[in-house]
């Protein structure tokens, strides 16, 4: 994992086998980040969000992101475990703790690729 996620572009792809039904289904989420804010991008859905984000470098190939996400005048905090399997890619579990809808405690997992790595 990188020792910081400014400047970086993630791809995430969201496994529904695992993970609770979710409302708003996003299929690919492209997120951008800068120092201490991101802003997220759902491929499928257009849907467009903002947030901020703390990011932890735990070692080789783990770290962890917790993050406040404005969705219109709701807030959604979470945290997303990284586990990387190659340099530029690998596993995360997504923990959101609050969230605007019912199931508003939720666990996904998926993978990610680093698009500008």
């Amino acid at each position: 994992m990188p020792k910081t996620l400014d400047g970086l572009q993630f791809l995430f792809s969201f496994s529904e086998e695992f993970g609770h039904f979710d409302p708003d289904p996003m299929d690919l989420i492209r997120t951008n980040f800068k120092k201490h804010t991101f802003e997220i991008e759902s491929i499928k859905n257009d849907y467009q969000f903002i947030g901020e984000y703390y990011y932890i470098h735990l070692g080789k190939g783990l770290a962890k992101l917790t993050a406040r996400q404005i969705l219109g005048n709701e807030i959604i905090r979470y945290s997303i475990a990284f586990s990387c399997n190659s340099n530029g890619s690998g596993f995360y579990i997504y923990s959101q703790m609050i969230g605007p809808r019912p199931p508003n405690i939720k666990q996904n997992i998926g993978s990610y690729v680093i698009l500008n790595l």
